[in-house]
């Protein structure tokens, strides 16, 4: 991408942040903190809080801008998701951008996600200018409790990591437990009913079946994708992996250019976190860490300070266990550095930043 074209992207970005609003049906005139929304949310206090109505306290808010090519299509799903609620849980609907939800300590994935085909099919990128493979996104999340559906969408595997980083650092932040309250809100639904997409085959492989042993490397390169709440060129290092299923696995990651990177985890796509660097890493990292549910949307994670440059490796192998062992509506945990098995990586590529 030319610098003039990098230029025009920061003005829309910030334009598009100035502009935005807040959702109508929503009081802020009631003793609670707010942040107009064109400043940038950032860790240790810099969500914005509303009163909503039923609520005792100030809900936290987790904002959407859903800029073009970097959250249009996550921000169609979860429109789509909202219109979609409001026919089963009305109560929850503050506006047709805004829905009120409830932090569930574990997962409720859809179970409709295993026959998609988000996988087999295709996106088209003018951002990055090219073809993304896709992932399933439910709304209203996994992690909530109104979770599970209603609405399946396949979207571009990168704006389904990045929805899910902004989901595991908005918990963290606001310190959300089992039943609290948090407020998702976009700034616009004007996008398409349904991203466009391709079939990348012509029939789309079966959902993979559990088994006593696996191995998970990365399903693309990674990829630098810039933070659409950020005016100036902070953003995440995104690397997305293969299916799983459920069980403990041991694996190794390296990454280049650890000096710009900070933050480094495994999430899913619901934003729970999986795996996270307990210290400084360096070279070919062990790690394991536990599944607990047949997951199509696991990746790596990391926060960049600037557009950078990633070449990356990851292999992991599950632990054989007995048949039998339980996977249903369990939370995806994390386990922490641990000596693991050295299995060989995989480099999967170089990226630029744009």
């Amino acid at each position: 991408m030319s610098a003039a074209a990098v230029s025009l992207m920061l003005h829309v970005m910030a334009t598009a942040a100035q502009q935005a609003t807040p959702a109508p049906g929503v009081d802020y005139a009631r003793g609670c903190r707010y942040q107009p929304l064109d400043s940038p949310r950032r860790a240790g206090g810099g969500w914005d809080y509303i009163k909503v109505e039923g609520e005792e306290k100030c809900v936290p808010v987790l904002d959407f801008f859903c800029v073009e090519d970097l959250f249009d299509q996550m921000c169609t799903s979860m429109c789509q998701g909202i219109r979609d609620l409001r026919n089963k849980k009305p109560e929850n609907v503050l506006s047709d951008r805004a829905v009120l939800l409830h932090r569930r300590m574990g997962r409720n994935p859809a179970a409709g996600c295993a026959n998609m085909g988000c996988a087999q099919r295709l996106t088209y990128s003018t951002l990055y200018q090219q073809y993304f493979s896709m992932q399933c996104d439910e709304f209203p999340p996994a992690s909530s409790m109104e979770g599970g559906g209603p609405t399946l969408t396949c979207i571009s595997w990168y704006q389904n990591n990045l929805g899910g980083i902004y989901l595991r650092y908005f918990y963290d932040d606001v310190g959300l437990t089992q039943d609290q309250p948090y407020v998702i809100r976009m700034d616009t639904c004007d996008f398409p009913a349904k991203p466009v997409s391709y079939a990348q085959g012509s029939e789309p492989r079966p959902h993979p079946k559990k088994r006593q042993e696996r191995t998970v490397k990365a399903a693309d390169s990674p990829l630098w994708v810039r933070d659409p709440r950020s005016t100036d060129s902070e953003g995440y290092v995104l690397m997305p992996l293969e299916p799983a299923g459920p069980g403990t696995y041991n694996g190794t990651l390296s990454l280049s250019n650890l000096d710009s990177l900070e933050d480094v985890s495994i999430v899913d796509g619901a934003g729970g976190l999986v795996w996270n660097s307990t210290g400084a890493m360096s070279g070919q990292s062990s790690l394991q860490y536990e599944v607990l549910d047949d997951t199509q949307d696991l990746f790596v994670a990391a926060r960049a300070a600037t557009s950078v440059s990633v070449s990356a490796a990851f292999t992991a192998t599950s632990v054989p266990q007995a048949t039998g062992t339980s996977s249903s509506g369990a939370m995806r945990s994390g386990g922490g550095c641990a000596p693991g098995l050295l299995a060989a990586g995989v480099a999967v590529g170089i990226i630029m930043g744009v």
